[in-house]
């Protein structure tokens, strides 16, 4: 006597797991998949979505097409959840970003403020230090001109004003804050380096932490980057001049946010041009691979990108 084996087909859904027989009639639900474990059913959703209405009335989920409205309207709502739920670090990358932007804003301007008023008791040693940070830390822990190390000499023939007690203090607690937010500032970029290198690797070995981060935020997403043309990659963070170009026939652009770029920056006006549509062919390529394939073949984009440009400068 022969014995016909009947195959099963297991459904899953976010309100649970669903069984079929192989002609799509419904035999049976549970929100436990190990309950059907022993019969071995094939993974498929085809019957459920085929029959869902009737399937959700047979296995007692829902009375009516009203209850079953409802039903899914919490199904919605819960699969949104679980989607808002899930890591984003391409969000945190490109908030970082824009908060880093904004610090560095923030510090030029109190670090100018600052070289402004110290100048005042100290004009000789604010126009000697160049580098603003180190300025701010100096101010911070000496506060009197008499007391900077190295500045000796130039403290006793200052023809800067007397400054009192109280305008020391108020002057080096100023100068701690801005001190405070250079730390601050070297902390969130270390943040922002080590989730670019996870999230985009190759793009962030060719462009820096930075940059690529803005090209991120420019893009809107790595999956739009990976998908835009090398010349909208040359020319993002450019929209104004393209624009400007097309309408009054202004000069065309020749680069955007990509100017930010070292190789760019320091090569010959003549030459940024042809630099930055080398540049934007890798940075697609590489934004391509961080995508799609997840490889890190960082090392052969840098070796490739530099042979390029050697070749060009040659």
């Amino acid at each position: 006597m022969a014995i016909l084996i009947m195959k099963t087909y297991l459904a899953r859904s976010p309100l649970g797991y669903f069984l079929f027989d192989e002609k799509g009639r419904f035999l049976r639900y549970s929100k436990k998949e190990e309950e059907f474990e022993k019969l071995k059913p094939i993974p498929d959703n085809r019957f459920l979505r085929e029959n869902f209405r009737q399937v959700m009335i047979r296995a007692g989920l829902a009375k009516n097409d009203r209850e079953i409205n409802l039903l899914l309207s919490r199904i919605g709502i819960e699969l949104v959840k679980q989607r808002l739920r899930r890591p984003n670090y391409e969000q945190v990358i490109k908030l970082l970003a824009g908060t880093i932007e904004q610090l560095d804003k923030n510090l030029n301007s109190f670090s100018e403020r600052l070289r402004e008023w110290y100048g005042l008791h100290f004009p000789e040693f604010t126009k000697a230090v160049k580098d603003a940070e180190r300025m701010v830390e100096l101010i911070a822990k000496y506060g009197k001109r008499e007391k900077i190390k190295g500045f000796e000499s130039q403290a006793k023939r200052s023809a800067g004003m007397e400054f009192s007690e109280q305008d020391l203090k108020a002057v080096r607690e100023w100068a701690s804050c801005i001190s405070r937010l250079y730390h601050q500032r070297k902390q969130l970029f270390g943040y922002l380096e080590d989730l670019s290198r996870q999230v985009m690797p190759n793009l962030t070995a060719l462009a820096g932490p930075f940059l690529a981060a803005k090209l991120l935020e420019h893009a809107g997403s790595l999956e739009k980057l990976a998908r835009l043309p090398v010349s909208t990659i040359q020319l993002l963070g450019a929209e104004k001049a393209l624009f400007r170009h097309l309408k009054a026939k202004a000069k065309v652009p020749k680069h955007g946010i990509i100017f930010l770029h070292p190789l760019i920056q320091q090569a010959k006006p003549e030459l940024r041009g042809k630099i930055a549509r080398i540049l934007a062919a890798k940075l697609s390529l590489a934004a391509k691979i961080d995508y799609f394939s997840k490889e890190d073949r960082s090392k052969e984009l840098k070796k490739s990108l530099d042979d390029q440009i050697s070749k060009l400068l040659s």
